[in-house]
């Protein structure tokens, strides 16, 4: 038995139910799927969230979205700032 992934077959990331779509396509985020994009875990997005770092729409109490633009403007920030070290 093979345990050689060919790349039709490697993950893409979380998908939502209703679309099967990847993540990378939808506008909002839930901090699951941005969370596996960076390889990091929901706690550690969520203490970016507190420290005013990373922005949320929170269309209620328990759902938590983050904008793909927002996203993709703090991990260029981030990296940004790595870079300069």
């Amino acid at each position: 038995m093979s345990t050689t992934i060919l790349s039709s077959q490697k993950q893409s990331g979380p998908k939502t139910p209703e679309t099967n779509s990847p993540a990378g396509e939808r506008r909002f985020l839930t901090l699951a799927e941005a969370a596996w994009e960076i390889s990091c875990t929901r706690r550690f997005l969520e203490n970016r969230i507190s420290d005013n770092e990373l922005s949320t729409f929170k269309p209620s109490k328990r759902l938590v979205r983050i904008s793909r633009a927002e996203f993709d403007r703090w991990i260029e920030t981030f990296t940004s700032k790595r870079n300069i070290l």
